[in-house]
């Protein structure tokens, strides 16, 4: 009878007391390995006993095993591998063994390593890494439980005001319906965007009609909430944005202090209403708020126009004027990652700003996290110039947009910003989105302003909440599919 506890060498109490070691010739329950034969039988009876077949029969690759429980705890330090090597024991003996150290005993000739170390770490695999996933979800800065381990180490969430817990199911969420979020009811009167685990939703105070919106997510783990925590500790006075949640047994609703808001994604419905001027303030914004971001070890991970918040000095631009800040903000951290507590070394193919540019050669370019933002702008300013997504080539020298910028309004000022931001290299993204926010801001003069507040006008009176609403109700199904 063979199995994989053959070979490896059985540690019994008297082993431990003085290296010696009885041969039997029938099972004995002081064998470890005996013994973990016959615990096993009486639980399983007819369990399969797994073949070591299977397992690679590369030492190298059998010994490299990422030290994951160091990455967590250094934070965003630079992710190191070490050689995990399994002692030839017995697997229910390792304790044992500690504690014969512990004790003052000395070390059986036994327990030294030998050439059948290899059989002890492949067993050890059997035993504890059959399961991928759980694998991945520590490799992986989006697995839920990773996120969710992540929180419940950091911060108590429910000492924060903003954040209230109920301990019931989260209601069900359908057009007409009421929903309490804190102080106040609110009636939900359109779904804006269905995602897989997400659903955007435009609501109105019963009081006010006034409208806003809510994220409803079937996960657990307010993510949304614990970033824009985390950005106004470390920002302080320079983030205003602010949001509350409300945790439900099987979910949570995350919702911000914006009033009569409306997305990028409906703004580029309607493109002939998106002037130079236009186009130029979102992206001054977007440069100003992820370089807060990046400021903060933040990575965003989808800068696309379903994230993003046209705030009121697009809606009522005469009332906010010199306040060229308060154009756009960020309203979705789904795919955000917090690189001063999460892991700094994984696949950027998680972040959907690089799914959504998937193919393009530019992507193994990206030295750090931090590069996938500056192609998430750059992606959505393409978008807001073209009408397309980024298409980009290596000329040798600079990657380069497909398009030409010759034809656009300032197309000196469009061909240096793709020009700096497809070529960060090794730069501090912080210092590169400084630089192109400050050469985007030498624009606003007194006749940019006035050009943009003539456009805003015309705009506002198309993107604003109630028409939208209007012409979601007109369409079937009301929801938008993800952009």
């Amino acid at each position: 009878f063979c199995d994989e506890l053959t070979e490896l060498e059985p540690l019994s109490e008297d082993a431990i007391i003085t290296g010696f070691r009885n041969v039997t010739l029938c099972p004995n329950p002081e064998d470890t390995c005996d013994f973990a034969r016959a615990a096993r039988l009486a639980s399983t009876p007819f369990h399969e006993i797994l073949s070591s077949k299977g397992i690679a029969a590369d030492p190298e690759g059998l010994l490299q095993e990422e030290d994951l429980d160091g990455k967590a705890a250094e934070a965003h330090h630079t992710v190191h591998h070490q050689a995990l090597i399994i002692k030839k024991l017995s697997p229910i003996i390792e304790d044992s063994r500690e504690a014969t150290h512990s004790s003052g005993f000395s070390r059986s000739s036994s327990s030294a390593p030998s050439t059948s170390s290899i059989k002890g770490f492949q067993l050890l695999e059997k035993l504890e890494l059959t399961n991928d996933g759980a694998e991945n979800a520590i490799q992986s800065p989006w697995c839920s439980q990773y996120r969710l381990q992540l929180l419940k180490s950091l911060l108590e969430l429910s000492a924060f005001a903003e954040f209230s817990v109920e301990d019931r199911p989260m209601p069900v969420l359908e057009i007409g319906k009421e929903i309490e979020l804190g102080p106040e009811d609110y009636v939900i009167k359109q779904e804006h965007l269905t995602c897989d685990d997400y659903r955007l939703f435009w609501v109105a105070p019963r009081s006010s009609a006034e409208l806003t919106m809510i994220k409803a997510s079937s996960q657990p783990i307010p993510w949304d909430f614990y970033i824009n925590l985390k950005l106004k500790e470390r920002l302080n006075e320079d983030y205003d944005q602010l949001c509350s949640c409300c945790q439900y047994q099987d979910g949570h609703v995350v919702w911000y202090q914006y009033i009569n808001c409306s997305t990028l994604q409906n703004l580029l419905q309607h493109s002939e209403f998106v002037t130079h001027e236009i186009i130029v303030l979102i992206i001054y914004n977007l440069l100003t708020i992820v370089e807060k971001l990046h400021r903060a070890e933040i990575v965003h991970g989808d800068l696309s126009p379903r994230s993003l918040i046209l705030r009121n000095r697009i809606h009522d631009p005469y009332d906010y004027v010199n306040k060229d800040d308060h154009a756009v903000r960020i309203m979705d951290f789904s795919y955000s990652v917090d690189l001063r507590v999460q892991l700094d070394a994984f696949a950027y193919s998680g972040f959907r700003t690089a799914q959504i540019l998937e193919g393009q050669k530019i992507l193994a370019n990206c030295s750090s996290p931090y590069h996938v933002d500056l192609l998430g702008i750059a992606d959505l300013a393409h978008l807001l110039l073209f009408k397309e997504h980024l298409h980009v080539f290596w000329d040798g020298l600079l990657w380069k947009l497909s398009q030409s910028t010759s034809e656009l309004k300032d197309s000196e000022l469009w061909n240096k910003f793709f020009v700096r931001i497809l070529n960060a290299s090794d730069k501090s993204t912080v210092s590169v989105l400084g630089e192109l926010a400050a050469e985007m801001g030498g624009a606003f003069d007194a006749t940019f302003h006035s050009h943009l507040n003539r456009a805003l006008w015309k705009l506002g009176k198309t993107i604003s909440p109630e028409a939208l609403l209007t012409q979601q109700d007109k369409q079937p199904g009301g929801s938008q599919s993800p952009a």
